[in-house]
C-alpha cells in the first residue's frame, strides 16, 4: 500500500506527464540556438542560419567580414551609400564559383558606375581569397566566410546565390543565378518609392 502523503506527488507527476504528451514538450530542440562555430568573427555571433534563401523585404544580416586585403567590412558599409550585389559563392573548386567571378569582374564597372558595389562572399580563406583576385583580376571586395555562418544565415551555404541589397539595408532581390546587370539595375529603378530616393541612381 502506498502511504497517504505519497499519493498527492504521484497523482501531480501523473497529471504533467498527460499534459506533455497532449501539448508536446514545453522547450522545443528546434528552439534551441545553433551552436556558434570554432573562429566565427564575435561580430557575427548572433547570427542564424536558414533552412532557405532570404527573400525580397528581408534585412540584410548585420554581418562583418575581412576581405582579401584583410581589412573588416560590415553589412553596413556596403549598403550605406546606394546599394551592393551580394554574390555568395561556393568553394574556388566549385564549378559555380569561376562564373560568379567573371560576372562580377566584367560587371564591375557598370554596377559602380550606378552607384552599386559588388560583394563576393566565399568559404575560402583570406589568402585562398587574395590569390583568386589576382588569378580572376578581380578588383572588388571578396570577404573571407570560413565555416559558411553567414552565407548560412543568407540561407546560402555551399550554393551560389545573388541579393540585391539597397542602401535602406533591405534585400530587394534574391535568386540562386546571375542576372543580367542591365536589367538589374533597370528593376532596381522601378520599384515603389525609388522616383523620390533612388539608391541605384548616381
Amino acid at each position: 500500500m502506498i502511504p497517504r502523503p505519497v499519493l498527492p506527488s504521484i497523482l501531480l507527476a501523473a497529471i504533467l506527464c498527460v499534459s506533455c504528451k497532449a501539448n508536446g514538450p514545453l522547450i522545443s530542440m528546434d528552439d534551441a540556438p545553433a551552436p556558434v562555430p570554432a573562429g566565427v568573427l564575435p561580430e557575427n555571433a548572433e547570427l542564424r542560419p536558414r533552412n532557405s534563401l532570404l527573400s525580397a523585404g528581408s534585412a540584410v544580416p548585420a554581418f562583418t567580414l575581412p576581405d582579401q586585403k584583410g581589412n573588416l567590412v560590415s553589412a553596413a558599409e556596403i549598403t550605406s551609400a546606394k546599394g551592393a550585389v551580394i554574390i555568395i559563392a561556393p568553394k574556388d573548386s566549385s564549378p559555380a564559383a569561376r562564373p560568379a567571378y567573371a560576372w562580377a569582374r566584367d560587371n564591375n564597372n557598370l554596377l559602380r558606375s550606378r552607384g552599386i558595389e559588388p560583394i563576393i562572399i566565399t568559404p575560402n580563406s583570406g589568402n585562398a581569397n587574395a590569390s583568386i583576385a589576382v588569378r580572376e583580376d578581380l578588383r572588388v571586395a571578396i570577404l573571407s566566410d570560413a565555416g559558411g555562418w553567414v552565407s548560412r544565415s543568407f540561407g546560402a551555404k555551399d550554393t551560389l546565390a545573388v541579393f540585391v541589397a539597397g542602401s535602406d539595408g533591405r534585400i530587394h532581390s534574391a535568386g540562386k543565378s546571375l542576372p543580367d546587370a542591365t536589367q538589374l539595375i533597370m528593376a532596381a529603378e522601378t520599384m515603389p518609392g525609388q522616383k523620390e530616393r533612388s539608391f541605384f541612381l548616381p
